[in-house]
């Protein structure tokens, strides 16, 4: 019985250690122009007409598109439909299920 507890302690104490904050310090996305990180303007217009591309052709019903670049975002939309039946439009914050993506 004594060798049980010892056994479930142990294994608390290790569960309770593997869970440590990160030490490192990530500080927040800000946006930015993109010629301020050396991104032409023209690309992520590029990027921009191949979405609404996609969404036009029907390809997909909605994107979610961000680009960033040392350490700024320069260029995050949404475009057409979180959900075609109900007509919801996509937004930014929307939460995509992604299952099997490296099989």
């Amino acid at each position: 019985m004594k060798y049980i507890i010892t056994v479930l302690v142990l294994l608390g104490m290790f569960n309770l250690s593997a869970q440590t904050k990160s030490i490192q310090y990530s500080p927040p996305l800000m946006s930015g122009p993109a010629e301020s990180v050396g991104v032409s303007q023209e690309r992520l217009d590029r990027i921009d007409k191949m979405c609404i591309q996609a969404i036009q052709e029907e390809q997909v019903p909605g994107i979610v598109a961000i680009v960033t670049r040392k350490g700024k975002v320069i260029m995050h939309n949404a475009y057409g439909k979180a959900d075609v039946p109900s007509n919801r439009d996509m937004k930014k914050d929307d939460i995509f299920r992604i299952a099997s993506q490296s099989k």
